[in-house]
C-alpha cells in the first residue's frame, strides 16, 4: 500500500511539472540572485534626451523617407561603414535635407592610405557630420588602438572642422575605460554600445551596464550609439516579441536615467537572421517591421 502511495505521488509530480507551458517574463522583471554589485546611486530621471535609429539599410536612402512618415521625432539617423567603403554622401545629404543628424559610424583599420581617402572624401561634401570613431571592444592592444584613434581624428577634423567625434565603448563587457580612453580634447561624445542578446537571458548585461554608468566619470555628453535587443531565439526558433517589447520599455524608462549627462540613444533596427559573418550569431533586432514594437518605440520617442 505504501508503494502505491508513493509510485502515485511520484507520477503526480512528474505530470505537473511536464503540463503547460508557463509564460517566461524578461529578465528585467526577474529578482537577480546572482552576487552581482548593486547600484551604489542612480541619475535621477529626466528622459529629456534625443532619440536616433541606426542601420545599415539606411545606405539605402530610401529607407529614410519611408520612417519619416511615422518617426517625426527621430533626430539621428546611424549608419555603419568600413573605412575602405565609398563615403557615405548621398546618405549625409538625405539626412541634412530632412533636419536629421547623420551619424557614421567608422570601424577600426589601422589603414593610413584607407583614412586619409576617407577624410579626402569628408572634406569634399563639407557637411557636418557626427563621426563614431572606431568603437572599442578591448580586441586590440590599447596603445595601438589610442594611435591609430588618434591619427584618424585629427584627418577628419582637418577635413570637416564642424563635425564631431563619438568615442564608444561596449558597454555590456567589462572595458578598462583608462586603458583605452583617447584624449579627451578629441573627443565630443562618450558612447555607450549595448546590444542585448535576449528580453529573458540579459541580467548580467544589464548589470554591466549599470556598472558602466557608475564607471563614467568623464564630463563630457554621453550618447547610447546602439541599443537592440534580440527578439528571436537561436535554440526554439521562436520569435520573443512580447519580452522584447517590455524591455525596450523597461530600458528607455529605467535603465536610460542611470546614464549621466545623456542626450540621445540610437536604436539599432537591423535583422541579421542572414548573415553571413560566421562570428556573430543569427539575431533579429529589428522593430521597424514588427508591429507591436514599431508601436512601443512609436509611443516612445512621440512622448
Amino acid at each position: 500500500m505504501k508503494k502505491t502511495i508513493i509510485i502515485t505521488l511520484l507520477f503526480s509530480l512528474l505530470l505537473t511539472s511536464c503540463s503547460g507551458n508557463e509564460k517566461k517574463e524578461p529578465a528585467v522583471f526577474v529578482n537577480n540572485t546572482k552576487n552581482s554589485a548593486p547600484v551604489k546611486k542612480e541619475i535621477p530621471a529626466e528622459n529629456n534626451f534625443e532619440y536616433g535609429l541606426a542601420s545599415n539599410r539606411f545606405i539605402n536612402t530610401d529607407n529614410i523617407t519611408l520612417i519619416e512618415k511615422d518617426f517625426s521625432n527621430i533626430s539621428y539617423y546611424s549608419v555603419n561603414v568600413d573605412i575602405n567603403e565609398p563615403f557615405p554622401s548621398n546618405f549625409i545629404l538625405k539626412c541634412f535635407s530632412q533636419g536629421k543628424t547623420p551619424v557614421l559610424t567608422i570601424n577600426y583599420s589601422e589603414n593610413t592610405a584607407d583614412m586619409i581617402r576617407f577624410a579626402n572624401e569628408s572634406a569634399k561634401i563639407n557637411i557636418p557630420a557626427i563621426y563614431n570613431v572606431f568603437p572599442c571592444y578591448g580586441d586590440i592592444e590599447s596603445s595601438k588602438y589610442k594611435t591609430d584613434f588618434s591619427n584618424f581624428v585629427s584627418l577628419i577634423k582637418r577635413a570637416s572642422p564642424s563635425s564631431k567625434i563619438i568615442w564608444s565603448f561596449n558597454a555590456l563587457n567589462s572595458i578598462s575605460l583608462s586603458q583605452y580612453c583617447p584624449q579627451e580634447s578629441q573627443i565630443d561624445y562618450i558612447g555607450l554600445n549595448c546590444v542585448f542578446i535576449s528580453p529573458y537571458d540579459s541580467i548580467d548585461e544589464i548589470q554591466s551596464f549599470k556598472t558602466a554608468c557608475e564607471n563614467l566619470t568623464v564630463e563630457k555628453p554621453v550618447i547610447i550609439t546602439l541599443f537592440g535587443v534580440n527578439h528571436f531565439d537561436n535554440y526554439e526558433h521562436t520569435y520573443m516579441i512580447e519580452g522584447a517589447e517590455k524591455f525596450i520599455k523597461y530600458f528607455y524608462s529605467d535603465l536610460c536615467p542611470m546614464v549621466p549627462n545623456l542626450t540621445a540613444v540610437i536604436y539599432f533596427d537591423e535583422n541579421m537572421l542572414n548573415t553571413q559573418n560566421i562570428n556573430i550569431k543569427p539575431c533579429d533586432y529589428s522593430i521597424l517591421s514588427v508591429p507591436e514594437l514599431n508601436s512601443a518605440f512609436l509611443k516612445i520617442t512621440n512622448k
